[in-house]
């Protein structure tokens, strides 16, 4: 299976121009031939956009079946390809940091809601701001697939609660690092953490130039780690 690891910036805020640019990137990788597209954390409405106040983020965050989420259904049965991406999700006045796997027939195939709970700001309502469940496998063609988000493989116990599932490949969305310095160490912190999962693990980082512009996308495979966009899993 050949999948896109799309490392881009993301526009705070700017929810229809992030669209616009999966669209063409979606598009882009279905004509490479790819039958994924994966991008990076928080990617829908860029990276920190909650504003950690309720009546606010009730309009930021984004629900399941809202109108720009079928837009990239939509797009996803257009191509044919699989569209994954983080985004702030809404449901029932409750806030999650969530990332989608929609399949190239544009139906939600896994949801995973992050358990981590460093995502929220250390000030907000814990009541309203939530972690979703452990984590879970699901399938996409012959392919088992196993969402994280943040720093839920920096965990132990997560750790081993990943090492319990049965699954293909580790999609690891995150967003891009402040320095240099931080995302060189990120690189040696996912080796290793690779040989504590002993898995297929595919990085793809949320840019932004202004907190986070440093970051690319990675695979690792049978230990070697490698700045690829294209995968062959």
């Amino acid at each position: 299976m050949k999948i896109v690891l799309e490392t881009c910036e993301s526009i705070r805020y700017d929810v229809p121009a992030n669209i616009c640019l999966m669209v063409e990137r979606t598009r882009e990788a279905a004509q490479a031939g790819a039958e994924c597209i994966c991008f990076g954390a928080s990617f829908l409405q860029g990276i920190d956009a909650l504003t950690w106040n309720v009546a606010n983020d009730v309009h930021l965050a984004i629900k399941i079946y809202s109108v720009e989420m079928k837009i990239l259904m939509e797009t996803a049965k257009y191509y044919d390809i699989a569209i994954a991406f983080g985004f702030y999700e809404e449901c029932y006045r409750s806030f999650y940091c969530s990332y989608v796997f929609i399949d190239n027939n544009g139906v939600i195939i896994d949801m995973y809601r992050s358990c981590c709970q460093d995502w929220r700001h250390p000030d907000a309502d814990v009541n309203r701001y939530k972690g979703g469940p452990d984590f879970h496998a699901f399938m996409y063609k012959d392919k088992r697939f196993l969402s994280t988000l943040g720093n839920d493989l920096e965990d132990e116990v997560r750790l081993q609660q990943i090492n319990e599932i049965e699954k293909d490949v580790i999609l690891c969305p995150a967003v891009g690092f402040l320095s240099e310095e931080a995302w060189t160490n990120k690189q040696i912190q996912l080796a290793s953490q690779y040989t504590k999962v002993n898995q297929k693990m595919l990085f793809v980082p949320t840019l932004s130039h202004q907190t986070a512009p440093y970051g690319c996308s990675l695979s690792i495979i049978d230990g070697k780690i490698e700045k690829n966009k294209i995968v062959e899993i």
